[in-house]
């Protein structure tokens, strides 16, 4: 069986022993928009996924009915009061997730006081699935670069350093759908910051410091600050995702004499 964890229970381990999970493979379903013409047929849109639903059923074997009672319990009480939860599927080595909550009541037969069936019918409404987030620090255009001199040489030469290999990021999506980074500028910026992905400019001309960090949440063409919108900052905004199996530069430029550096967060996207 596939190694599948909700809400951090591992149903693949004992007591549990998942059998099938069913539509996490499988694409989402998709949906077309359409418009009746005059005559016969219709006139379509442009296609778009819809949420994704999955049922992971199995058998739970324990010692004694209350060990299955307290089991029992224990899954039901995942989704109690509409609660969502974080599932995870490993398989062919790739380990995905995405957060689900329950769309039917939770089935759950005891066979006998050992051995119980069960059935998990779950929904997401966002149809990709997520590979673990990867993390990528870039120092400011211009870190590293100081003067040098070589020192006990007869006709040294004073001259500039070598910038840092840290001044460039490299985000990579190895996903099947579009990849959307974070990016958490870090510093005292008066003046705002200039983000450059692949040659696509963002630029806030805002000011923040380490106590007042902003958030460049690209899939939402957002910039908050401790959670209010200042996206009005923005001189430039061409918010760019990373594409299935592709992989780009990001550099950072403080404004203004500021000083900082970019950390950056992508998760691979699938479909």
């Amino acid at each position: 069986m596939i190694p599948v964890k909700v809400g951090g229970l591992s149903l693949t381990d004992a007591p549990w022993d998942a059998g099938t999970i069913d539509g996490w493979l499988d694409s989402p379903g998709a949906q077309v928009p359409s418009t009746p013409r005059i005559r016969h047929g219709d006139v379509a849109g442009v296609s778009r996924w819809a949420g994704r639903t999955i049922k992971i059923e199995g058998l739970l074997h324990t010692r004694d009915c209350d060990q299955q009672q307290a089991e029992r319990d224990r899954l039901v009480g995942l989704f109690y009061d509409g609660q969502s939860q974080l599932v995870e599927v490993t398989h062919g080595g790739v380990a995905t997730s995405g957060r689900f909550q329950a769309i039917d009541r939770v089935d759950f037969y005891p066979i006998t006081p050992t051995v119980a069936e069960w059935t998990l019918s779950l929904y997401s409404e966002e149809p990709w699935l997520y590979a673990a987030t990867q993390h990528v620090s870039v120092a400011a255009a211009g870190s590293g670069i100081g003067l040098v001199y070589p020192l006990y040489t007869p006709s040294g030469v004073l001259s500039y350093g070598k910038p840092s290999d840290a001044t460039t990021g490299v985000l990579t999506n190895h996903g099947t759908a579009d990849a959307w980074p974070i990016f958490w500028p870090r510093g005292d910026m008066p003046t705002g910051f200039r983000i450059i992905q692949d040659g696509h400019v963002i630029e806030w001309g805002g000011s923040m410091t380490t106590a007042t960090p902003v958030a460049v949440d690209t899939g939402r063409s957002a910039v908050e600050m401790a959670g209010t919108d200042v996206s009005h900052y923005l001189s430039r905004d061409d918010f760019q995702p990373v594409r299935p199996g592709q992989s780009v530069a990001v550099t950072f430029e403080p404004l203004g004499g500021g000083t900082g550096y970019l950390d950056a967060t992508i998760a691979s996207t699938y479909i």
